[in-house]
């Protein structure tokens, strides 16, 4: 997209900078009621082109706040001052989670690739907030709290990205984590569920698992874990 040029504001601002000096100028001593006119036209046209001046810029920022060429439309969202998104330093890995999946390890695939900046920073603080309890049971009420925004705004928006429900998302990042410490020599079912905070259900983890990996874990196991 061809930039547009900033002549106007450059213009605007010259021309306003040139009638406030005149209107110094050539201000008369005496107090007829022609000088008075004059000083009342000059000072409208000085106020005209301050706010011509201005118009260009607010048009500009408005432009630059309500545009972003990387985010579709339907994905355009709002946060709380207490959103991860703004206040990204509060929601820092805890120990032990320093290297976190990345989005590329999440099974499930966004409806529109590539992903926009926005969406980018949303799924990741998404996975933040679900690694930092990621041996409890996290819940979308919680997942909704640590983000700052209420759950309805949650479900559409990963609907609108993944079309899938936050639990499901969950979910898929649990078994990320899950899958990544199945490849790991030495790990065994019980240890992953027992990582990804699911120990009281490895029946359910392992359904999980098979629906978005295609196998057991038993069996992705023996595909991924390196024998030499």
């Amino acid at each position: 997209m061809k930039k547009k040029s900033i002549l106007n504001e450059k213009t605007a601002t010259i021309i306003n900078l040139i009638l406030f000096l005149g209107y110094i100028a050539v201000t008369p001593l005496t107090e007829s009621t022609n000088t008075k006119v004059i000083q009342i036209i000059w000072g409208i046209l000085c106020c005209f082109t301050f706010i011509c001046t201005l118009m260009p810029l607010h048009s500009s920022f408005k432009r630059i706040v309500e545009t972003n060429a990387d985010v579709p439309p339907s994905h355009k969202y709002f946060f709380s001052e207490n959103s991860p998104i703004i206040r990204e330093d509060t929601v820092a890995y805890k120990k032990g989670n320093s290297f976190p999946i990345s989005i590329e390890e999440i099974a499930y695939k966004p409806k529109i690739e590539p992903m926009g900046k926005m969406d980018i920073c949303f799924v990741e603080s998404i996975i933040k907030c679900v690694s930092n309890s990621l041996s409890k049971g996290y819940t979308v009420k919680a997942l909704s709290l640590d983000l700052g925004i209420d759950r309805a705004k949650l479900y559409r928006i990963i609907q609108g990205i993944y079309n899938c429900t936050p639990n499901d998302f969950i979910i898929a990042i649990k078994m990320a984590y899950a899958a990544r410490q199945l490849k790991s020599p030495g790990s065994t079912l019980r240890d992953t569920v027992y990582y990804v905070g699911m120990e009281e259900n490895t029946t359910a983890f392992v359904r999980y698992f098979k629906r978005l990996y295609k196998h057991t874990p038993a069996e992705y196991q023996k595909m991924h874990v390196n024998t030499n």
